[in-house]
């Protein structure tokens, strides 16, 4: 505080009398709790104890008082508790994860009301109905019956707002039931609405359709034992008409304004992207700058010509000038890109031929060395190569003798070559050369040995004895053939 240390000594009893109109809080959601769960306190088996706050000694006296003095229980981690099992529940809804199934029964949150106006000629109609009370099981849905002669509207708001966090509004949304028609006899129309509370708490309406009484005729048996006789008479039952859809409005956009937002929001991000590539560009020119410059004194002096070095530099000192010009400084992607390329289209031939006399030795190198496995594999006496043919052994001695030919030829090529002109023969061509060697070699030198031949000598049978006539016949199975 202000650069100096300080601290106080606060007892827990005037801690407790400074917090004692907090304290007093405490036993207000527990007695709401129980309401809503229909409890009394002597109902309660055990309290379990979760949550930070619940370590301050004053809180955890206050629950015990309202809890007739049962000893409270720390069983869970406190900390972790809830949050844990808010994760598992989350995971458990989304297709990414895959977690041990766990039952989740949740509920509604806060109470929801359907409300409309009466229909003409029904004075005594109910105009609202709590349809997903406090604690209501969820997913739920509840089939409302309306008697309409045509289109009406339903709201849903939340039943007690009083209850909702601050700044959220309790109406949920307008919804319009179409294609209801007056019947033909004049009485009103059976109009069956399906509302939806599904399993994140949001409430819906998924759909409506109109019914029908009909009457139809059906044998009824009346009477019992020799007096029972059957009799048609008219049953009335209820038969689906139609559908009706629902057309819902919201506290949220209409959708033509949700796309008109997405596709600007996809406009701001391909502009932030242009952005970052461009500052990406523009820091690679100023990177290329500093750096070739450097190493054309060091790395690659021996593997550049005067002329280049001097136009090289020539073009890093104007690129850098216009980098930090007005024009440069807030340049588009393009521009940059541009100049990176011109630097690098003079620039590269030097790289490369410092990194092909870093990089040929190291192919030269292991070219040598297969062609000297699969020579020796080829000339040896070697009882692994013993049934290959020699015409196919001539192969390999051939392609490994022409291979190494060519290399000593064009690495004697480039020995006569300056360092700072192209390199005759590059890393890439003398490692597609091994390449070739190893997939001739191979498909010649890993072919399997035959199978030897195996004969298979046949057991001479003994001489079938004739039969006598003691001897029962064995009996013959009996097929029909069709």
């Amino acid at each position: 505080m202000n650069d100096i240390d300080a601290s106080s000594t606060l007892t827990r009893e005037s801690f407790e009398k400074l917090t004692d109109h907090l304290l007093t809080r405490v036993s207000v959601p527990l007695a709401e709790a129980l309401e809503k769960a229909g409890l009394t306190v002597d109902q309660v088996d055990a309290v379990e104890l979760v949550g930070g706050s619940t370590r301050i000694p004053a809180i955890k006296e206050r629950i015990q008082q309202f809890f007739g003095g049962k000893t409270l229980s720390f069983t869970l981690n406190q900390d972790e508790a809830i949050a844990r099992g808010a994760t598992f529940a989350c995971a458990s809804l989304s297709p990414v994860f895959r977690v041990r199934e766990f039952a989740v029964h949740d509920i509604a949150a806060y109470p929801i009301k359907i409300s409309w106006e009466k229909e003409a000629g029904n004075p005594d109609e109910d105009t609202e109905l709590v349809v997903f009370g406090t604690a209501n099981p969820i997913p739920s849905t509840k089939v409302l019956t309306f008697y309409r002669q045509g289109p009406f509207e339903l709201e849903a708001s939340y039943a007690d707002p009083a209850t909702l966090p601050k700044g959220i509004n309790p109406w949920i949304g307008k919804y319009t039931i179409k294609s209801v028609e007056k019947p033909a006899s004049g009485d009103l129309s059976i109009v069956k609405v399906k509302a939806r509370l599904n399993l994140h708490g949001i409430m819906n309406f998924e759909g409506a359709y109109c019914v029908e009484e009909v009457e139809k005729e059906e044998e009824v048996t009346v009477g019992e034992g020799e007096d029972a006789k059957t009799e048609k008479k008219l049953v009335k039952k209820i038969q689906r008409k139609g559908d009706c859809p629902v057309v819902g409005q919201y506290t949220g956009l209409v959708q033509d304004k949700v796309n008109d937002l997405t596709e600007k929001e996809g406009k701001m991000h391909a502009e932030d992207k242009l952005v970052m590539e461009t500052e990406d560009r523009k820091n690679a020119l100023e990177e290329y700058v500093y750096d070739t410059r450097g190493k054309l004194d060091d790395r690659y002096a021996l593997y550049v010509q005067a002329s280049e070095k001097e136009a090289l530099l020539q073009g890093l000192q104007e690129a850098e000038d216009w980098l930090y010009s007005e024009e440069g400084e807030d340049a588009s992607k393009s521009a940059y890109v541009q100049k990176l390329d011109a630097l690098k289209a003079m620039g590269d031939p030097i790289v490369l031929r410092w990194k092909e006399s870093e990089e040929r030795p190291k192919a030269a190198a292991a070219l040598r060395e297969a062609l000297n496995t699969y020579l020796t594999a080829a000339q040896g006496e070697d009882e692994k190569y013993s049934h290959i043919e020699e015409s196919e052994k001539a192969k390999v001695i051939e392609k490994c003798a022409t291979t190494q030919q060519w290399l000593e030829d064009q690495l004697f090529r480039q020995s006569e070559k300056p360092k700072n002109v192209n390199p005759v023969i590059t890393s890439a061509e003398i490692n597609k050369r091994r390449e070739d060697v190893v997939y001739t070699s191979n498909a010649i030198l890993n072919k399997p040995k035959p199978k030897p031949n195996v004969t298979t000598e046949t057991p001479q049978q003994p001489p079938a004895q004739e039969k006598t006539e003691d001897e029962p016949e064995a009996k013959v199975e009996e097929m029909d053939i069709d």
